[in-house]
């Protein structure tokens, strides 16, 4: 299964505000960006490509067409997205109704058998209204298929004390994070976490649960990824990033541009 991944686009129309988290934001560029990542995607040709949230800044209409108007296109066979603290909220329908305008599939909750996988999307919602803690709804993990993919834009695993160590800001995590991958863990099965917010590239494996952010595309790293999760017999991940602008001035990269990952029957472990 081959997997095309951008993450945190930020999309703000005009006229954008000079905004920033860990570097600059860029929302100039980012119609320049997405057509250099679907070229990407048009040549590896990915089973499915998937935005992990936050694509629109203000959650608005607009925002959303123009993104998804430039991705619509490609040869990929489905197109999904999961959505962002930045995407509405509680109130999703402009992000909803622009998805179904462009035939992307918004993932919540259900599961996808996608070549011998199984895809989840994770929902998320408000902890309290106008609050700015989410928390994930509980997916529908079918146990079906060699690996489970978990779609996510919060991590399942905190990278709060290794960006703070580093002097980055940290965006938070779900407020029942724990809960959540203790419940992907419990299957007993290998499974794949792939997800933004925090505006940095990493990577960490817990037991059965290899957890793989993607840097964002509104500002440095100008992340566009490419994962294959292979799960015939021998179960292997391979992370592939494209960086798509300058070098970050501050560096929110913490795992290779090219890196494999190997399932030994209890435990993720890096191949070197």
């Amino acid at each position: 299964m081959r997997l095309g991944l951008l993450s945190d686009l930020h999309c703000e129309l005009a006229p954008p505000r000079q905004r920033s988290w860990i570097n600059v934001y860029e929302p100039h560029r980012l119609g320049q960006r997405l057509e250099r990542a679907a070229g990407i995607f048009d040549a590896e040709q990915p089973d499915i490509v998937l935005l992990l949230g936050d694509i629109a800044e203000l959650a608005d209409r607009p925002a959303f067409d123009f993104v998804f108007a430039r991705i619509h296109e490609l040869r990929s066979p489905l197109i999904a997205a999961v959505a962002g603290n930045h995407d509405g909220g509680a109130d999703t329908k402009a992000l909803e109704a622009s998805a179904a305008a462009h035939g992307i599939r918004l993932l919540r909750g259900e599961a996808v058998g996608i070549r011998g996988a199984s895809l989840v999307g994770l929902g998320i919602a408000p902890v309290a209204s106008g609050g700015s803690a989410f928390s994930a709804e509980v997916p529908e993990l079918t146990g079906q298929g060699a690996v489970t993919i978990v779609a996510s834009h919060f991590p399942l695993c905190s990278y709060a004390a290794q960006l703070t160590a580093a002097g980055l800001p940290y965006s938070g995590d779900l407020a029942n994070r724990a809960a959540i991958e203790s419940l992907v863990c419990q299957q007993g099965l290998p499974a794949v976490a792939v997800s933004g917010h925090v505006h940095a590239r990493c990577a960490s494996a817990a037991g059965p649960l290899l957890q793989l952010t993607v840097g964002a595309l509104i500002e440095a790293p100008f992340d566009c990824a490419i994962v294959d999760v292979q799960g015939d017999g021998d179960v292997t991940v391979r992370r592939r990033t494209f960086t798509l602008g300058d070098a970050p001035r501050i560096n929110p990269v913490f795992a290779p541009a090219d890196e494999r990952w190997r399932w030994s029957g209890d435990h993720w472990r890096e191949v070197r």
